[in-house]
This record gives C-alpha cells, structure tokens and sequence, in this order.
C-alpha cells in the first residue's frame, strides 16, 4: 500500500501526491503525448526563482517546441510545479527547469572580485 499525503486543494478538490514528493504517480486520463499511453503527475520543486513566473516561461517554451504543453500548476507554498503529462513532457520540463532555476546575482550588489 503507498502512502500518500494531502499535498493541496485544485478547484474544492483534495488532490493526494505519493507520499515522496519528485516521484511521478500514474493518474487516470488520456495520454498527452504520442510516447505513453499513461499520463502522471509530478511535483518538481523550485529552488532559485518564483515557481509562477517559471511555470509561464516553461509552458511558453514547451509549447514553442511541441506545439502543446503539459498541464503545468505552480504551487506558492511549496513553491513547486505540478505537472501533468507523459513521461517524455515530465523529463523536458524537468530539463527546463534544471536550466532556468539558477541564483541570478542581484545587479545592484557590488562584485567583491572586482
């Protein structure tokens, strides 16, 4: 039996992720995308930048690739992305965010190597 914790509420509804949050869990729903026949829900936490303004830049550039793009939901409290896709969407968007969840150096700080 998996454990599952209440992770959040989606429109009056309690939605309950794996109990190991980064895991993907197979939900019922048709495929969104030719590469799997299962679409899963992931929660792809953030480190570095606002989950909301990330979750508008991946969407942006999924779409520009693919034509469409997972369901994408940020999370403030967690300060995550809840995905909803195919395993092929998960891993690009995980590729995305592994490359735009970066420390930007705060231009009004002098550079002490300088």
């Amino acid at each position: 039996m998996r454990r599952t914790i209440p992770a959040l509420s989606l429109l009056g509804a309690l939605v309950f992720l794996p109990a190991c949050a980064g895991t993907a869990a197979p939900t019922p729903g048709p495929s969104s995308g030719p590469s799997s026949s299962t679409t899963q829900l992931q929660v792809i936490r953030v480190e570095h930048q606002d989950a909301a303004e990330l979750r508008a830049i991946v969407e942006e550039l999924m779409e520009a690739r693919h034509g469409a793009s997972p369901t994408l939901v940020s999370d403030p409290k967690l300060n995550a992305l809840i995905v909803s896709g195919s395993p092929t969407q998960h891993e690009d968007v995980r590729q995305l965010v592994a490359l735009l969840d970066v420390v930007v150096p705060d231009a009004n700080v002098p550079d002490p190597a300088r």
